[in-house]
Parts: structure tokens; sequence; C-alpha cells
């Protein structure tokens, strides 16, 4: 198995050009296309609501 330090460096590599190519995009004010089902998700709250239904006794 790999090490911790091993991973964290994997995870950099591997999350850095989708992290760059976003943050180019947001620089230059390109949103990208937003299907429904990405405009939902980015709407989401965290953490989420508490559920509003309780346990019947």
């Amino acid at each position: 198995m790999a090490t911790l330090r091993e991973r964290k460096t994997y995870r950099a590599q591997v999350l850095r050009v989708p992290y760059e190519a976003v943050e180019g995009n947001r620089l230059l004010g390109i949103t990208g296309a937003q299907s429904d089902a990405t405009s939902t998700y980015r709407n989401r709250t965290w953490p989420p609501p508490a559920p509003t239904w309780r346990a019947k006794d």
C-alpha cells in the first residue's frame, strides 16, 4: 500500500488539472453549459437541512 505522503502527492497531481481549468474559466468569465442536474446540484446547501419527519411512537 502507498504511504500517506505518496497518496497526498498523487491526489494533488490528479486534482491540479481540473482545478486549474475551472479557475481559468472563472477568471475568463466562462461558466460553461449547465444542465438542470448541474444547476440543481450547485444550488444545494451544505449541510443539508434536517429532516422534517419524526419517528412514530
